[in-house]
């Protein structure tokens, strides 16, 4: 079984007085597993910017052995743990922190999603140049189409697999609508596609 985590969140809206964000919504909807929500998601910010910003507006510092303990519990609950990041590999967290240095405290690989869009091709290979250059393994990576009318698109997908080091494990196709429970199923499909190469902590 394969739950989903989201250390760090910005972009939340108030329900009810609770920080409540989409993402950290969509896993626990793919998510089989009743988890806490500190410990699915244990930084949660209310503004839509990066975190180092958002967490400084709110005095917290994101501290990783406390993301540390929330992917503890969370494997205790379930067999792979899928864990979503924030903004980008070279994200800031706040004060030397990186999006990168969870997933090093953490021994995860890596898995890239690509936003397929105008502009994609150089972003996702400096990205992926980026995870090789910090010695996480890369095992895979995803296209995500969200500009459907993108021209040349197969060209680019095409692209972006001769030059990412690592498997394209699926194409995403653009849809205008999509519920949580649509969802469902999906990160145990991510375990079945790179539990075979990778240590259990995916």
């Amino acid at each position: 079984m394969a739950i989903g985590m989201k250390p760090v969140a910005t972009g939340a809206n108030r329900q009810n007085g609770i920080l409540v964000n989409d993402d950290v919504e969509a896993l626990r909807a793919a998510s089989p597993a009743e988890v806490p929500t500190a410990d699915m998601n244990p930084y949660i910010f209310e503004p839509p910017c990066a975190p180092h910003i958002a967490a400084r507006a709110a005095a917290t510092k994101i501290d990783l052995q406390r993301i540390k303990s929330a992917f503890s519990a969370c494997r205790k609950k379930s067999d792979v743990v899928v864990v979503e990041g924030v903004g980008g590999w070279c994200v800031p967290l706040g004060d030397g922190l990186w999006l990168s240095d969870i997933a090093a405290v953490l021994e995860l690989p890596v898995l890239l999603v690509v936003g397929v869009k105008l502009g994609c091709i150089n972003h996702a290979v400096l990205t992926a140049s980026a995870i090789r250059q910090s010695e996480q393994p890369l095992v895979g990576w995803i296209a995500n189409v969200i500009e459907p009318e993108l021209l040349a698109m197969e060209e680019v997908i095409a692209c972006l697999s001769a030059q990412i080091p690592a498997p394209c494990l699926a194409v995403m196709d653009w849809t205008p609508e999509i519920s949580y429970g649509d969802l469902s199923g999906c990160l145990d499909h991510l375990k079945g596609e790179c539990q075979l190469r990778t240590p259990p902590g995916l």
